[in-house]
């Protein structure tokens, strides 16, 4: 676990370094992401997405507050009961994005945000309640803590001068229908060493499987916005293929990268997986085989209904019947 969680750090750091791409013409598309544990990634394929989507949407059944010495108890329990219904489910996100604005929505949290780097603000969304609330990228936002008492999530990770040297080997899979779509497939078997300004060193080895469209892939970042937002694991996953570009094309002797294989597509993928430990290949030392044998974990993206999308599209921007409320 801990190789996994040095890897979503980096991945989240790196990730966060990505400079913005803006299009008039934007894209838009459904995403469901899954947690799987001790799976061979070879295994994994694309599912019935419609059916995903479904189970993945649907809100949870949540139970009135309760008062009293034991409400806190009880709603902490329904929390965990959510996040395990959410691993076990999927998690389903519907994404907008054109010039400098991007929306995603959680259709199982009731929830949405819509960031605008032109303007420098982030909309949160209360699609159940139709409310919504602004706050500024450029103004300092105290530290707020969870409902039922949990601390807010930490700063953004910094820069400390950790040097990274990616190896990657890919290969093809060739043609294949993904949710009815035509798409070329590739996998990548992913060596990773971040060395720290102390000398520490960290190797961690990934295994990736994605089927591609031929759709652009579209990216907004704003560092400010990924730090108030949701900067998490799946958002660093989902950028790898625009990672390994960047550490690719980038002028700095930090981050070095090596690939051989064909190379891989900048483009929207209707499938991808990515997997932490050698799941059954590879060669990573007693360490890394024990790892890949008893304990890998893989996350698992399906993306469909992959369209087109204007820049002046209302999508981004609250819906005329929400009220606006105060930032809590």
């Amino acid at each position: 676990m801990k190789r996994v969680l040095v890897s979503l750090s980096l991945l989240a750091f790196l990730n966060a370094a990505l400079p913005a791409e803006a299009s008039d013409l934007g894209q838009a598309y459904d995403q469901v992401t899954k947690f799987q544990p001790n799976t061979d990634i070879a295994a994994l394929e694309p599912g019935d997405f419609i059916s995903d989507w479904q189970t993945a949407s649907t809100p949870a059944q949540s139970e009135p507050p309760h008062g009293g010495m034991f409400g806190r108890i009880h709603e902490a329990m329904n929390q965990a009961s959510g996040a395990m219904a959410m691993m076990h489910n999927g998690m389903a996100e519907s994404h907008w994005v054109a010039g400098l604005k991007e929306r995603t929505d959680f259709p199982a949290q009731q929830t949405g945000t819509i960031t605008d780097c032109g303007a420098r603000t982030i909309t949160h969304l209360d699609l159940k309640a139709k409310t919504y609330y602004v706050v500024s990228m450029d103004q300092p936002q105290a530290p707020r803590a969870h409902e039922g008492g949990r601390p807010a999530p930490g700063p953004a990770p910094t820069d400390d001068g950790t040097k990274v040297s990616m190896t990657i080997v890919n290969t093809a899979l060739g043609p294949k229908k993904v949710f009815g779509n035509d798409s070329n497939g590739f996998k990548s078997e992913i060596t990773m060493v971040t060395t720290k300004a102390d000398g520490e060193s960290t190797t961690n080895k990934m295994n990736r499987k994605e089927y591609v469209s031929g759709a652009s892939r579209l990216w907004l970042n704003c560092s400010a916005a990924h730090a108030e937002g949701n900067p998490g694991m799946m958002s660093a996953l989902n950028r790898y293929n625009e990672l390994a570009r960047i550490m690719a094309t980038r002028k700095d002797s930090r981050f070095t990268m090596s690939s051989t294989g064909p190379a891989l597509p900048s483009t929207l993928a209707y499938f991808e997986a990515l997997q932490f430990g050698m799941g059954g290949g590879g060669d990573g030392g007693d360490q890394g085989g024990r790892q890949g044998r008893g304990g890998n974990i893989a996350f698992m993206v399906e993306r469909d209904h992959i369209r087109s999308i204007a820049v002046d599209d209302p999508i981004f921007a609250p819906p005329p019947d929400f009220k606006k409320v105060d930032a809590p």
